[in-house]
Formats: structure tokens, sequence, C-alpha cells
């Protein structure tokens, strides 16, 4: 089963970028699965996707050809994460110019998950980097907060939780992309005491953003999570989560 999920999974995010170069705002979006969710910290404030025509509608390759754009190329990907029907990638892109010169190169990492029979890409935690690529500096930082965050949730302390979060907070599972507008409706969805979190790492950073993995035990099972981190008027916090609980 899990090779199953890993191959489902390494496939659509191939298709994403496959997909996105026909420059058909269509095909692009049935690489997506819906509600769909794109999260970083630079640009307007992110919000979810309900159906596969608002994407359609919302694609715009002028902008991106004003740029020189081509072509984009996919990461090599990682696989974080696996479940049945959820599968944690950590990749990213480049986009070059018709010389095949790079223009442009992010980090993302993807929320893939099965649908209906179809894998698709669910979610993207883009970390959006400076010219100058990843920041150590930002990564101390939103490491800082994510151990702050399980450590309460370990002690039972919600209210110290759900401080070390931003608002909206978005929540990822197959098929189903929650957004929380506040620390009262984030608490209830939140695990308390008995929460042993270890290897938490830093998976790609930027100057406003951090998307990070770890794995905790909770009530004697396995949980895995990726999270990504802002900051928003100065403020770091957890922006939006994706877990899986064996």
């Amino acid at each position: 089963m899990s090779e199953q999920a890993r191959d489902g999974a390494l496939a659509a995010y191939w298709q994403f970028f496959e997909s996105f170069n026909t420059r058909d705002s269509e095909k692009f979006a049935s690489a997506l699965q819906f509600p769909h969710l794109r999260v970083s910290a630079r640009g307007p404030a992110p919000s979810i996707i309900a159906k596969p025509d608002l994407q359609a509608q919302g694609t715009s390759y002028e902008r991106i050809l004003a740029t020189g754009w081509h072509h984009t190329i996919g990461a090599e990907p990682e696989v974080l994460h696996l479940s049945p029907e959820k599968v944690h990638i950590r990749g990213g892109w480049t986009r070059y110019n018709k010389d095949d010169e790079p223009i442009l190169t992010n980090f993302v990492t993807y929320i893939v998950t099965l649908v209906e029979n179809h894998w698709g890409i669910q979610c993207r935690f883009g970390v959006d980097p400076g010219p100058d690529g990843e920041t150590p500096k930002t990564a101390a930082t939103a490491l800082t907060v994510l151990e702050g965050a399980l450590a309460a949730m370990g002690s039972g302390d919600l209210t110290a939780a759900t401080e070390l979060f931003n608002y909206p907070h978005f929540n990822i599972d197959p098929g189903d992309v929650r957004s929380y507008a506040s620390a009262d409706e984030v608490a209830p969805t939140l695990p308390s005491g008995d929460v042993k979190p270890s290897d938490l790492r830093a998976l790609q950073s930027g100057p406003n953003s951090v998307s990070m993995a770890f794995d905790a035990k909770i009530d004697r099972r396995d949980m895995q999570g990726v999270v990504l981190a802002t900051e928003r008027e100065g403020h770091w916090g957890i922006e939006s989560r994706s877990i899986i609980v064996h």
C-alpha cells in the first residue's frame, strides 16, 4: 500500500508541472485536488479555492509570460511521510526562459492526496525565498515556535499553544481544507496531553515563512506532520498544518 501511495503521489507531483507548462488553465486545475490551498507569507492572504473552474479562472499566464517565462521544471522530490490517502513531499520548482536560463526558484512542500481514485495536489506550502535562497535565521525562529506549540499541547496548555498560531489557520486533509479564524476555533482541534514530539526539522525557509516536519507520539500512536510557520505583522506563528496519524 505504501508503494502505491508513493507512486501515485510522485506521479501527481510531476503531472503538476507538466500540466502547468501546457498554458492550459483547465488542464492545470485537473492536477489539483479541491478544495485547494496555496499558503505563503508573500502576496495576498491565502484563500481556499473551492472548485476547479474557480482555479482555472484565477490562473493567469500573462503575468508570468511577461517575466520571460517559457517553462518550469520541478525540483527532485523527497517523500517525507506516507499514508494510504495522503503524502507529504518536499519539492519546488525553477522557471526558465526560452534559452533555458533560470528566472526564479521557489521551495515548496506539497500535500498530495487521494480522492475518488485520483491523486492530486491538495495544498502547497510555499516559502518564497529571496535572491540568496534559504534563510537559516528564520528557520531557527520557526523551529522555536513549533517546539513551543508542541510542548504546550503536551502539557495540556492549549491557550499557550494557540498563541503560537497565525490566523486564519488552515488544516489539510484529503478532500477537506478547513480554515479557523481564531484561537477559540483552533483549540478544540488540537491534541492535549500525552504528546511526545521528536525529530523536529526545518524543511525549507524564506524571509517570512518556513516549512517544517516533525514526528511525535500521541496517545501511543505515531503522528507525522508538516506545518508552515509565517511571519504576519511581526508575529511568527503556525499558519497551516497537515497531520498523518498511524
